[in-house]
């Protein structure tokens, strides 16, 4: 996997970012080869020397990495704080933020029902071993995030050995505790609403890789029309993601499949697998495995 996150234009000339953007990217950059210099950075993100080393100043007095002889180095262990903290504080190149303010910042996630009452609930632990079950070791696997996804996959204990590409960093913010899996993130532009990377540049950095799986959400499905996206830009990151993996895994629960939407992704046949909960109506089922689809459903 090509570890290089820097978004770069047509042209070849780097993208400028905002400091939020750039800061996440240097985080991801240094989390994947361990190191990098200083120099390396400021060309990666045509910026000057002076304004990387206010941003390494202000990852290290918040311990997310370590500077040591110009070089960057990982504090692995506190990048679940970084991601907590950004995702509620946006920060700008024209904004001063004083790191003693993401102390006691945490994360709220988006919760359904089951997951706000404090609950972990049978559904969503049987998902997660469903999920975990269909990777096979040493593979490499894409997987976006959805309610449900990222529910079920809190539940899971371990998993096997790994690479891991993903979009969204509050999923990414679940795993990298994980030893034996290696967590990647593309790049691109971040949506500071959904906290995801996004973007024509993250697709077509996407298209240079090929994954054995992909683990995909929809926002709705019609027997004659097939798969829908709430957004354009979920759309075209499903229809990408059918095109360069393998195997195709949608996630989503029965409500959600039941709904409409206006972004068409693709027919049925896009897809091998559905995993679902219990609720799933029984001709739907039968439908999708009338075109060959497999359906896996939760016991509740």
């Amino acid at each position: 996997m090509n570890s290089n996150a820097a978004t770069r234009s047509g042209n070849g000339d780097a993208v400028m970012k905002t400091a939020i953007e750039r800061r996440m990217e240097i985080v991801n950059i240094v989390g994947l080869r361990g190191k990098v210099h200083v120099d390396d950075l400021a060309t990666l993100f045509n910026v000057t020397g002076a304004t990387i080393r206010a941003d390494l100043r202000f990852l290290e007095q918040n311990g997310f990495i370590v500077r040591s002889y110009g070089f960057a180095i990982m504090n692995k262990g506190a990048l679940n704080r970084f991601v907590a903290s950004q995702k509620d504080q946006h920060v700008d190149d024209s904004k001063a933020v004083d790191p003693n303010d993401l102390a006691d910042v945490t994360v709220h996630e988006q919760s359904d029902d089951l997951a706000a009452s404090g609950q972990i609930s049978d559904q969503n632990r049987h998902i997660g071993q469903i999920i975990t079950g269909l990777l096979d070791a040493n593979s490499t696997i894409f997987i976006d995030a959805n309610d449900m996804i990222r529910h079920s996959l809190d539940t899971v204990s371990d998993f096997a050995s790994v690479a891991i590409i993903t979009h969204d960093l509050g999923l990414m913010q679940q795993l990298v505790k994980y030893d034996s899996l290696d967590v990647i993130m593309p790049g691109g532009t971040v949506n500071p609403d959904t906290m995801q990377f996004t973007g024509a540049k993250m697709l077509n950095s996407l298209k240079c890789n090929r994954f054995n799986k992909a683990i995909i959400k929809v926002d709705g499905f019609n027997k004659k029309l097939g798969f829908f996206a709430q957004s354009e830009f979920d759309a075209e990151l499903a229809k990408v993601l059918c095109q360069i993996s393998e195997e195709v895994i949608v996630v989503a629960d029965s409500k959600t499949l039941a709904s409409s939407n206006a972004y068409w992704i693709g027919d049925v046949d896009m897809i091998d697998t559905l995993v679902s909960d219990q609720n799933l109506p029984d001709d739907l089922g039968a439908y999708l495995e009338s075109k060959s689809v497999t359906v896996i459903t939760a016991n509740g």
